[in-house]
């Protein structure tokens, strides 16, 4: 089973629920794969699968597995626009609060596979995740910028064993890996690009180590702190 909508189309498991809309008087979802009442399949299943493969001819363009693309083309002062969104729950519904045990939970994941054992190969660029904020207009005012934003939510009954932030993991898969040039790395691009602070902890609650020290860094068993008082940093 196979549909097409505005120049998609999309391959349908014959057991699936196609639902099109027509695009006068929109108002919801253009194109539902799936049916809203779930499945039961022990092994899971995939709802929409892009796959985009070159085969013979070399590619010069781009090719994408799934692209997503929303546009304001109307002033919407209160609208909010979001290209692609990914959502992983373990409630009953998508907007219950009880919950159901889950072995892992990922919103969106992102995979490059660079392959070359074999034959070898040369890719210029590999970038595992890529989020560019272009706002180079000179009309444009926007009041918040964040190149990216990561939001940790947790309940005051919440059990977390293990809560971070940002995770970066150096990874080898055979033997002694490559030496990580830099776990972050922060540039200016063109050299005209300042930066005020390399990082702006004013607004985080950090807790006290030890009287008026703030830890900043933990590096093997030494936590490095700022000591308020005498202006310096202290390790302990």
């Amino acid at each position: 089973m196979a549909s097409s909508y505005m120049g998609l189309a999309p391959a349908l498991n014959p057991d699936s629920t196609c639902t099109i809309v027509p695009m006068s008087g929109l108002t919801g979802t253009a194109l539902q794969v799936g049916a809203s009442a779930g499945f039961d399949l022990a092994a899971g299943i995939t709802m929409l699968y892009g796959y985009n493969k070159a085969v013979d001819t070399a590619v010069t363009g781009t090719a994408r597995g799934v692209r997503g693309n929303a546009v304001c083309f109307v002033e919407s002062t209160s609208g909010t626009f979001i290209g692609v969104e990914g959502r992983a729950g373990n409630g009953t519904s998508a907007s219950a609060h009880d919950g159901l045990a889950a072995g892992t939970l990922k919103g969106g994941y992102f995979y490059v596979a660079g392959s070359g054992i074999d034959t070898g190969c040369t890719v210029t660029t590999a970038i595992g995740m890529d989020t560019q904020l272009d706002l180079d207009s000179s009309g444009l005012t926007v009041t918040n910028a964040y190149g990216a934003r990561i939001n940790v939510q947790g309940g005051q009954g919440s059990t977390l064993t293990n809560l971070y932030g940002l995770v970066i993991e150096h990874e080898s898969v055979d033997g002694t890996g490559a030496t990580m040039d830099a776990a972050i790395l922060v540039k200016s691009v063109n050299g005209n690009e300042p930066i005020s602070v390399l990082i702006d902890a004013s607004g985080a609650a950090l807790a006290v180590h030890d009287t008026d020290q703030y830890p900043i860094f933990k590096i093997g068993a030494k936590t490095i702190s700022w000591d308020i008082s005498d202006g310096v940093f202290v390790s302990s």
